[in-house]
């Protein structure tokens, strides 16, 4: 019986703590943790950038968890000690997962962003925003998340 208890207690555990079991199949909760649209958005994502990530035995996370730790971070723009409670790891290593999980990302989602040229981009602007700032701007980055 106590077997019983303690592989309960493991999985209760285990629930708690942010992985990508845990956000599995759960699209709002995979939105919130890393601004993805659903669950199969996410599972793309890690088939991009999972194979680049080094897993040796001393790794604590997955490649897997150690992308949705660098989601998560960008997203909610958690601090290292909240993102190591919600892993269940120190905050040491969750430093260097988001550092070199970032890396891998920029070289391999890099692609998937289009910067059009200047020319395209005063063509399609808003004319609001065309008589706002005088045709001197280049783009809008809106920081959606802000914290007060």
């Amino acid at each position: 019986m106590s077997l019983t208890l303690t592989q309960d207690f493991k999985y209760q555990l285990k629930k708690l703590a942010l992985s990508c079991e845990s956000i599995e199949n759960d699209d709002a909760k995979t939105k919130n943790y890393t601004g993805l649209a659903n669950y199969n958005v996410f599972k793309i994502a890690l088939k991009y950038i999972t194979p680049f990530i080094k897993y040796h035995q001393n790794t604590v996370l997955s490649p897997s968890d150690q992308v949705l730790l660098t989601l998560a971070k960008l997203s909610l723009n958690l601090d290292y000690k909240d993102l190591g409670y919600r892993f269940s790891i120190s905050p040491y290593p969750v430093s260097t997962y988001f550092k070199n999980t970032l890396y891998i990302m920029c070289l391999r989602l890099k692609k998937f962003v289009f910067w059009p040229d200047r020319d395209i981009l005063k063509k399609t602007m808003q004319n609001s925003l065309k008589e706002s700032f005088h045709g001197n701007t280049t783009g809008i980055i809106d920081f959606g998340r802000m914290l007060v």
